[in-house]
């Protein structure tokens, strides 16, 4: 039994800060936070929602059953290490289970459907590579039936359920939004020891060359490197994420709260994004720091948007993201309609490009198909994409969990959009106050990088939003 639809879709107060909302519906589990931190970048929307109606998740620790098994929760569970699953055809099926074909209201960007989390564990799986390090999980994908959507443009906000969710839920729902807002959660987030990572120059020299000797030798010409750092933490990961968003806000950031973890990530890079039928990817690949004062701030990004190294690396990724999107597009539909402009964030500037197709069919199966084909994103990767991943896993030490994979919306219509898991933090408990927090920081080793710069620039990356918490 289900009320009437416009029941359903109703106006609620507008907050000038999103996480007013997520306060108050985290207690339900498996929160989400999409954040467009619009006051300081070009995005307009974010997106809130907690309680999915069904998971799908992908790990190999057997632990992970207890952890999510609900009664009112419909739960898929997938070994990583069986090769006959189909994680997007369960994906689509329960998107078509629990959600309502073609549900759309006021032309927002998201109503119901799948949100996820596709690691980049995830992405060596489907490229046959994967040597699965963590019991971290390299996919989880919540089916939620009901969002928020905060439209920062129009200062306006709708509480928008799906046709398919119970009337006892969706009461539930528009029922704690009238609570006031009484957080049970720690107020204080510490980071409690000595940051790791920062001092392995010799480590990261012998993975450096390593790379440039597979470049020469031309099994590649571009390999993404990356470091790891970790540290402990204690207290409460939204408080973290408050000081994040405030001291490097980004159009693609998020915070995703789940059983065995959570995710704070400032990610400035879109992945794939669908919408009425075009598909849009806008690889960054190219980064400088910013500078001490204006004069040398103009300096810097004059040079980096002049530098032919950095034009050079960037077109490799273009020409790699063309080739991937355009399995599931329509030829001749491919352009790149800007190269190499520059976008600004508080401690770097990027070199960006964007490429567009037309997707041959609109709907959800063809929207998971181009995400699967595209996956991991070939700006963190290198090119060939399928050679770099095997020396990237030959080379680096450490697991990239979920570090270059994607978080993605999935509607039940076949628009998507997607992000790239960098400048991203993962928390995992190790008991109930404390527990490791991880980041990593990388970029592209061509055959004419150089160790000092390539090893800064991995610190200039994350320097911002490691302060920030420390």
């Amino acid at each position: 039994m289900t009320t009437n639809i416009f029941d359903k879709c109703i106006s609620i107060d507008y907050k000038e800060d999103s996480i007013y909302y997520l306060e108050k519906l985290r207690h339900l589990g498996y929160s989400v936070f999409l954040d467009s931190n619009a006051s300081k970048t070009k995005e307009r929307y974010d997106i809130i929602s907690s309680k999915p109606r069904s998971v799908i998740v992908c790990g190999k620790n057997i632990e992970l059953t207890k952890i999510i098994n609900s009664d009112e929760i419909d739960v898929k569970l997938f070994d990583t290490n069986d090769p006959d699953i189909d994680i997007f055809k369960a994906i689509e099926d329960q998107i078509h289970l629990y959600t309502t074909a073609k549900f759309k209201y006021k032309d927002l960007p998201f109503c119901s459907g799948a949100i996820g989390v596709f690691s980049y564990n995830f992405g060596l799986k489907i490229h046959k590579i994967l040597r699965h390090k963590t019991n971290w999980p390299i996919l989880f994908v919540g089916i939620y039936q009901w969002s928020i959507i905060q439209d920062h443009t129009l200062n306006k906000s709708w509480l928008i359920c799906d046709p398919k969710i119970s009337v006892n839920e969706y009461r539930q729902i528009r029922d704690t939004l009238s609570f006031e807002n009484k957080s049970s959660r720690e107020s204080t987030f510490k980071i409690t020891s000595k940051w790791e990572g920062f001092s392995n120059f010799e480590k990261y020299k012998a993975a450096f060359d390593a790379a440039k000797e597979y470049i020469f030798s031309g099994d590649c010409y571009q390999i993404n490197l990356a470091q790891e750092f970790s540290n402990n933490y204690s207290g409460d990961p939204l408080q973290a994420y408050r000081k994040l968003r405030i001291k490097s806000p980004t159009p693609f950031a998020a915070f995703i709260e789940l059983p065995f973890g959570s995710i704070l990530s400032l990610s400035p890079e879109r992945f794939i994004k669908i919408r009425k039928k075009i598909v849009t990817t806008t690889p960054i690949k190219g980064t400088c720091k910013r500078g001490s004062n204006l004069i040398e701030d103009e300096a810097l990004k004059k040079e980096l948007s002049e530098s032919i190294k950095n034009k050079a690396e960037n077109l490799m990724i273009v020409d790699l993201m063309r080739n991937d999107i355009s399995q599931n597009c329509k030829i001749g539909s491919i352009s790149t309609p800007k190269l190499f402009y520059i976008e600004t964030y508080e401690n770097v500037h990027h070199m960006v490009s964007k490429i567009t197709g037309e997707i041959k069919s609109f709907d959800v199966k063809s929207s998971l198909s181009l995400l699967k084909n595209c996956l991991p994103g070939g700006s963190i990767t290198g090119a060939p994409k399928n050679r770099s991943m095997e020396i990237i896993d030959e080379i680096e030490d450490f697991d990239r969990s979920i570090y270059c994979g994607s978080i993605a919306t999935i509607s039940n219509d076949g628009e998507l959009d997607s992000n790239i898991l960098i400048r991203t933090f993962l928390l995992t408990k190790d008991n109930k106050k404390n527990g490791l927090i991880n980041c990593w920081g990388g970029g592209g080793i061509v055959a004419d990088s150089e160790i000092d710069s390539e090893y800064n620039e991995c610190f200039q990356k994350i320097n911002n939003i490691i302060s920030a918490i420390t």
